[in-house]
Order: structure tokens, then C-alpha cells, then sequence
């Protein structure tokens, strides 16, 4: 009665798998995904996308002290550039009457492009450090839409709720 988890297990490469529980809840609007990654590749990128309908070309991040409004457009070299910008543990895509905040736990990486949100799960880098994302581990992240424009308590106050749980 209190939520509904759907469990799925992906075989993203023969080395590497994702198992991630889908938890809808009976009293929250939040869509979490909990995640348990398997991770043994070199240079491959993974994200998690969320294609929504929302007329906005302006994304909110949380950054240290605050947050930053970043202007989705591909009109000028710097804002091409931009394919990738860091958020700490939310970035929001609103309009005047309803948003969406992406919550995260440990995931510093985000695109938009086209009302469409991609959250950077893993890079697999191997410099400075060959080992660098590789073996098991365990993340979050949140999908809340909310009614009304951006403001501390739609989108602010649930993601400390959900970083710091009781």
C-alpha cells in the first residue's frame, strides 16, 4: 500500500550491467530510481534521459551557495558548448504553471536539449586513474514533477529529503 517497485536489469555491454528499481510511492509525487551498477568498460558514457514537455529553454542547477539558470540554446558557441553542465543534487526545468526537478545523490553531470533532461550515470574515463569507474556501485536519483513555477518548497525542500532521509 505504501509503494510499487518495478525492477529491471540491463545488460548494457557483455562486461557491464545496470539493475534499477523504479519505486512509485502511494503518497509522494517523486519517481525514484535506485540503482546497482556493474560496471567494467573503458571510455563509454551512460546517462539517463527524460524526454518532457515543458516550453522551457532555461534550466535551474543547484551549484555551492545556491543555484544558476543556464539558457538551453544553441545560438552561440559558448552556449553550443555547453552539451554538459554540472548540477549538485537537483537541476530544474520549469514553466509558469508546472516543472520537473531531477533529484540526484552522488551524479554531478546533466544535459538539456529539447525539453529533454540527460543525467550522466557513469564516464568511465581511465586518466588520471585506469581504475576509475569500475566495480559495483550503488546510486539515486529522482524524477518530481511539481505544480507552479520553481521555489523552494516544490522543488528545494524534497530534494534534502531525499539525499538526507530520516
Amino acid at each position: 500500500p505504501l509503494e510499487l517497485i518495478i525492477r529491471n536489469k540491463y545488460r548494457i555491454s557483455p562486461a557491464s550491467t545496470l539493475t534499477v528499481d523504479t519505486v512509485f510511492y502511494s503518497e509522494l509525487k517523486r519517481i525514484d530510481f535506485r540503482c546497482l551498477l556493474d560496471w567494467n568498460d573503458k571510455h563509454k558514457l551512460l546517462k539517463a534521459f527524460f524526454p518532457l514537455n515543458i516550453a522551457s529553454n532555461v534550466l535551474k542547477s543547484e551549484i555551492q551557495f545556491g543555484h544558476i539558470d543556464r539558457v538551453m540554446g544553441e545560438n552561440t558557441s559558448y552556449e553550443l558548448a555547453k552539451y554538459e553542465v554540472s548540477n549538485f543534487k537537483w537541476s530544474d526545468l520549469s514553466e509558469t504553471n508546472y516543472g520537473v526537478t531531477l533529484i540526484n545523490d552522488c551524479k554531478y553531470g546533466i544535459s538539456c536539449k529539447d525539453s529533454c533532461l540527460g543525467l550522466t550515470l557513469v564516464k568511465s574515463g581511465t586518466h588520471p586513474d585506469s581504475r576509475g569507474d569500475k566495480g559495483v556501485k550503488k546510486f539515486s536519483y529522482s524524477l518530481l514533477p511539481h505544480t507552479g513555477p520553481f521555489n523552494a518548497g516544490n522543488s528545494v525542500l524534497p530534494v534534502y529529503s531525499f539525499n538526507y532521509p530520516l
